[in-house]
């Protein structure tokens, strides 16, 4: 029973990992074209 509970967790955590490095690419991404935006901005 204790490694039935401890296999879920385990996915859970790892699908919390999942979406978590997901944020992370995306955020980043985000970041990055505000500087390309920002940097296009002021050259114009």
């Amino acid at each position: 029973m204790l490694g039935v509970r401890l296999g879920v967790v385990g996915i859970l955590a790892r699908e919390d990992v999942k979406v978590l490095t997901v944020y992370v690419d995306l955020s980043v991404i985000c970041v990055v074209c505000v500087d390309c935006v920002i940097c296009i901005g002021l050259e114009v």
